[in-house]
């Protein structure tokens, strides 16, 4: 489905404070987790949960179930949780996976974590020629999606946080599996977030 640019909206709302000390103790967990994952870089989680709450209190969705495709340790899965959203992620490394677990728990969040691919099977194709850096998207594994029981068109919103190069992967992705009207919200560094719709051709 071809995707269209929509406004992302804000609220300035004060943090409450469980969700702040929910992002400093996932943002500790991935430091520690970065002395051996060199190139992992969290995103910007205050920017991320205000626009999460923005569109659950809005009308820009059709429904609240929500996956983010690529988690780390689902701190983004986590913030959608604490918005009522029915959340995902999907995380190819198994350790990550199991701290994400772990993270979502301590903090008694309902995040259901798989360790697979976000990429749904039947889309390889979309990943061949990422690159040296990107070769984990051609590697197979799960699909993530069916160790949801979910298809991706099931997803109200999606997240991603795309890894330099790997952005038209993830658009292509979505365009490709997202139901009409979904949402695809990702996070670009410096350039900050970006949402996508899926609409009917």
């Amino acid at each position: 489905m071809p995707l269209v640019d929509e406004m992302i909206p804000t609220d300035d709302a004060p943090l409450p404070e469980r969700v702040r000390a929910f992002i400093v103790d996932g943002e500790e967990r991935i430091a520690r987790f970065g002395r051996a994952l060199p190139g992992f870089v969290p995103s910007d989680h205050v920017l991320v949960y205000r626009a999460l709450l923005a569109l659950r209190g809005g009308d820009a969705l059709s429904g609240t179930r929500f996956c983010e495709w690529g988690s780390g340790l689902g701190i983004v899965a986590g913030l959608a949780a604490s918005c009522g959203y029915e959340a995902h992620a999907i995380e190819i490394e198994g350790d990550l996976v199991a701290a994400g677990e772990e993270l979502s728990a301590d903090h008694e969040l309902e995040v259901e974590h798989v360790a697979g691919t976000f990429v749904p099977e039947g889309s390889e194709d979309l990943a061949v020629g990422a690159g040296e850096d990107l070769d984990w998207l051609q590697q197979g594994g799960a699909d993530g999606h069916e160790l949801l029981d979910r298809d991706p068109d099931e997803f109200d919103l999606i997240f991603a946080y795309p890894w330099p190069g790997e952005e038209e992967i993830v658009f292509s992705l979505f365009e490709r599996h997202a139901g009409s009207g979904a949402l695809l919200l990702t996070y670009h560094g410096l350039e900050g977030l970006r949402a996508q719709r899926a609409t009917a051709r």
